[in-house]
């Protein structure tokens, strides 16, 4: 996600970015888990579930919004094949 927010919006950021920012984050995940011990396992398992909360609501709308669609689409093509 932050490769695709620093390659200015693109979904297929270059291969030494991605890198880059995996690897970055990993060294930052690490260094807290070294430097915190157990109470820094259980912060970092708190921002991931944090920063995961919001993400599952967008998935849960955009399911609905998929049901929805494939509804209407499938009336159109029963009201195509009624006439």
């Amino acid at each position: 996600m932050i490769d695709s927010i620093t390659a200015g919006g693109k979904t297929d950021a270059p291969r030494g970015q991605r890198v880059f920012w995996a690897t970055l984050e990993g060294v930052i995940a690490g260094i807290l888990l070294y430097g915190g011990g157990d109470a820094a396992l259980g912060a970092l398992q708190a921002g991931a579930v944090a920063t995961g909360l919001p993400f599952s609501l967008v998935l849960v709308v955009m399911c609905v919004g998929l049901v929805k669609s494939l509804r209407q689409e499938h009336r159109a093509l029963v009201l195509a094949s009624a006439t």
